[in-house]
């Protein structure tokens, strides 16, 4: 799943973790998780053809979420987050990626719930991946 080879990567990210410690989750946060954090979700994709079958490009929609105490501190972490992957092209361990491109950030930020004055402070922003994986193996059927 390259949500968590994203997860997995941004781990690596000293301005990130500086901030975060290793809360980066991918597709949920724990129940308990406490601010700041990073959440990275998949939100679709398209799989590439040609004449022959599937090509192995992929491009994968995942939407980053940055949770802090703070508006100005969920800026700050999405700053971090924007500085390591927006137009990045390398490796995230073992999967090539040709492009990441962060979309503008729009508010995350959702109500108070249940008593708390403050809501959940964040900043969310899709990133848009381009990327190689395996092609499938057909065999025999039974």
């Amino acid at each position: 799943m390259i949500e968590q080879r994203l997860v997995a990567y941004l781990l690596t990210k000293t301005a990130i973790t500086s901030i975060v410690g290793s809360k980066v989750y991918g597709n949920t946060a724990y129940q308990a998780s406490v601010a700041p954090f990073v959440l990275c979700v998949p939100n679709g994709g398209t799989r590439f053809y040609h004449t022959l079958g599937a090509s192995g490009l992929t491009e994968a929609a995942i939407d980053v979420v940055c949770r802090a105490k703070t508006d100005v501190k969920a800026a700050e972490l999405y700053e971090a987050v924007r500085d390591s992957v927006d137009g990045f092209r390398g490796m995230w361990g073992s999967t090539q990626i040709d492009s990441a491109f962060l979309e503008p950030h729009a508010t995350g930020t959702e109500s108070p719930t249940e008593g708390d004055a403050m809501g959940f402070p964040s900043m969310r922003a899709t990133l848009n991946v381009f990327y190689h994986n395996s092609l499938p193996t057909f065999g025999e059927s039974p």
